[in-house]
């Protein structure tokens, strides 16, 4: 599938239906709704919509989703709509985490299902099993019905718009293995962004193909970090979630896309005058969450080069040297004030849960018994 980016002259979406010539009518005795587009444009209702739809008809049901939209007429939700599609108990979900093109949940799937038929989403779906396994039949875009086998680490790659499906399973495993599923959520315009900064090139057509039963050792580690970070939070989280998926941008573009762009090898460093300048900023806002894409900007550089940048030139990610310092902070304060270290945490950007737990697991101390060890006079505060 080929995705373009635009929008096309008199796309009709939902905020023109106020204002248009065209009308958006309710007919109860066929319980549908009916939204002319014009030009091949987006149709775009909310409401309660069915599963199936035409260009112009979208059917009344009792599947409850915010937002449909009937593209070249098929039916597409976006992913946090998608939620309330999937069979079985949500586990977790980064709906509430402010995460520009990247959406990720997790879910314990029933361990017999006869059919799940779902829409298409806007965004490309990477799905793999954290933990049991199943084996049933699946098909795709109305397509015919094909066997498949799926176990843990085992990912099904489904590209936007082209991911309609249904599925029916039997777990295969014992009863109290959870059949438990994790999705990551990537915009394709997160995914051109991404090879336009890499490859300096455009304008891009990226086709992204179906795939069951991939094991990806790799993306399934940045799956996992980022399940643990959406299940905990923490101060950095933020610019660990924007460094993972710039990072798995970049690694489907370059192993998994039809249309590849090698990486070109930068070999340069942050310059003396760029390291002060991030250097201070990061220094005078410890007490805060510190954002990838705003020490990238400071730098006029994207996400990806600044990390790779930094990491060259510092020899530790952005992330973790925002932890560094944040930890070494805190020591300095533990070690020359009376500060209590409720105080001592919120000055350096943690929670008092968060930070107990992170800077034991730097320096092997508790703050409090850091604190008791041999230290210069301290300051009252």
């Amino acid at each position: 599938m080929t995705i373009s980016f635009y929008r096309p002259a008199g796309a009709l979406f939902f905020d023109d239906l106020l204002f248009s010539q065209y009308t958006w009518q309710l007919f109860s005795a066929r319980q549908s709704s009916y939204c002319p587009a014009r030009n091949g444009g987006y149709c775009v209702a909310t409401g309660t919509t069915n599963l199936k739809a035409t260009h112009d008809n979208i059917d009344i049901s009792a599947k409850r989703y915010q937002v449909t939209k009937v593209i070249g007429g098929k039916t597409v939700v976006d992913s946090v709509s998608y939620e309330r599609l999937v069979p079985g108990r949500l586990k977790t979900s980064s709906r509430q985490k402010s995460w520009d093109g990247f959406h990720f949940m997790s879910v314990n799937y029933p361990r017999h299902c006869t059919g799940s038929p779902r829409p298409a989403t806007t965004d490309h779906s990477l799905i793999f099993a954290d933990s049991g396994a199943a084996r049933g039949e699946y098909r795709l875009n109305s397509s015919k019905w094909k066997k498949f086998t799926w176990h843990a680490g085992a990912f099904f790659i489904a590209p936007a718009l082209e991911n309609d499906r249904d599925i029916r399973w039997d777990a295969i495993t014992p009863q109290h293995v959870d059949l438990s599923v994790c999705y990551m959520n990537i915009s394709p315009g997160l995914l051109a962004k991404s090879a336009l900064e890499v490859a300096d090139k455009g304008p891009y057509k990226i086709e992204l193909p179906h795939q069951l039963g991939l094991v990806d050792p790799f993306m399934r580690q940045l799956g996992e970090k980022i399940k643990k970070e959406v299940d905990r939070g923490s101060p950095f989280g933020t610019i660990f979630v924007e460094t993972a998926v710039s990072l798995l941008s970049v690694y489907l573009l370059q192993e998994y896309c039809s249309v590849t762009y090698k990486v070109p090898e930068y070999r340069c460093s942050l310059s003396t005058s760029k390291l002060r300048l991030l250097f201070d900023y990061i220094h005078s806002h410890l007490d805060r969450e510190i954002s990838l894409n705003v020490l990238a900007g400071l730098v006029h550089m994207s996400t990806y080069h600044f990390a790779r940048l930094f990491k060259d030139t510092v020899g530790l990610p952005p992330h973790k040297y925002v932890m560094q310092q944040r930890i070494e902070k805190a020591k300095r304060l533990l070690r020359s004030t009376d500060m209590p270290v409720s105080l001592v945490a919120l000055e350096v950007g943690y929670t008092n849960s968060n930070f107990f737990h992170t800077f034991k697991k730097v320096t092997g101390h508790t703050p409090n018994t850091f604190r008791k060890q041999p230290s210069s006079p301290r300051i009252r505060r």
